[in-house]
């Protein structure tokens, strides 16, 4: 099967080097790449205004270059480099967990910042081509493998700084190491590292080759999905798909097989992906969460898409990634639907 849209490239976080990083040098150089992304899980690209998404998106490439440490950000256009505008000092920005290292491509370093709207809007004064920040569930699919793969890392580790300043053990403020990819406590020498919550999402058919799609109580009404849930403590992967299985729509599962897997910064998760049959077709809800399930054909659920009575998952998730697994093509989507 193929590989989830966030999941298309391994990149070279060049692991063995980032104890010895400085990241404000880095940034200082000019043979550094930058990816910027927000705090609100959204990736800067260079998009005129009431262009939609789709798979005509490219990713903005920024390459930085400030002589005195001042935080000057330049884009590199036809071989020019293009003023943008005066950001936070890059020592400031990595003390304060807003850049990090990212590896190497060859020999540019790769570099993630964390921005906001007020400095968007400073940036974009600087530039005829419009800047926008695009949550990555819509565009990630959009962008090529490699910069899906960096805005993801980007984004997940940017949200691990913003939710993670102080330790645990002592309630010390966390001091920033390993080129962004340790805290450490100063007072008793804890080390904290990134962390991801794994989840396990399963793709259910019946006897009959149906796919079971569900409807959770908290989405949009005509949006259906396949079953998925966090793994509790002690628990196993297998263990977890029969237990959110049976909670959800009270079916038992065999022949439960693992597929792929993809991160999901909503907030921090691995999403682990499995297939499952059910020998039984009649499921029970929980009613709490899930209020409405259904099995499909393949060809009832290209005929629920395009009529718009469902809302599949958008291209992104790998939700939709193992829904194509089991309907043997690509989903094809009326043309706003990119979410």
């Amino acid at each position: 099967m193929n590989s989830p849209a966030l999941s298309r490239y391994r990149i070279d976080l060049d692991t063995g080097c980032r104890q010895f990083v400085h990241v404000p040098s880095l940034l200082r150089e000019g043979a550094t790449e930058v990816f910027a992304v927000s705090d609100r899980r959204r990736v800067l690209l260079p998009l005129s205004d009431g262009v939609s998404v789709g798979p005509e998106i490219v990713a903005s490439r920024f390459h930085v270059s400030a002589p005195f440490g001042t935080g000057s950000l330049y884009r590199l256009s036809s071989g020019e480099r293009q003023f943008l505008g005066q950001i936070q000092s890059w020592d400031e920005r990595y003390q304060t967990g807003k850049a990090w290292y990212l590896g190497r491509s060859g020999a540019t370093s790769r570099v993630a910042l964390f921005i906001n709207d007020h400095e968007l809007a400073g940036l974009a004064e600087h530039t005829e081509t419009s800047l926008r920040l695009i949550p990555l569930r819509q565009v990630g699919a959009f962008l090529n493998g490699q910069d899906a793969a960096i805005a993801t890392h980007a984004t997940c580790l940017g949200l691990w700084h913003l939710d993670t300043n102080y330790c645990s053990r002592c309630a010390t403020r966390l001091e920033i190491a390993a080129a962004g990819w340790e805290l450490h406590c100063p007072r008793c020498g804890e080390i904290i590292y990134p962390r991801q919550d794994p989840s396990v999402i399963v793709a259910i058919n019946d006897e009959a080759d149906r796919l079971l799609l569900a409807h959770n109580s908290a989405w949009e009404a005509n949006f259906y999905s396949v079953i998925a849930g966090y793994v509790e403590a002690g628990e196993s992967l297998e263990g977890a798909v029969h237990r959110e299985v049976g909670e959800e729509v009270g079916l038992e599962v065999d022949e439960v097989r693992y597929l792929t897997s993809q991160p999901w910064p909503y907030p921090r998760s691995l999403m682990l992906g499995f297939s499952a049959r059910s020998r039984i077709p009649y499921f029970i809800l929980d009613e709490t969460e899930i209020d409405r399930a259904l099995w499909v054909t393949r060809a009832e659920f290209m005929e629920l898409v395009a009529s718009r009575q469902i809302s599949p998952p958008g291209p992104s998730t790998i939700a939709s990634n193992l829904i194509e697994n089991w309907l043997g093509s690509p989903i094809v989507r009326p043309q706003d639907n990119y979410l």
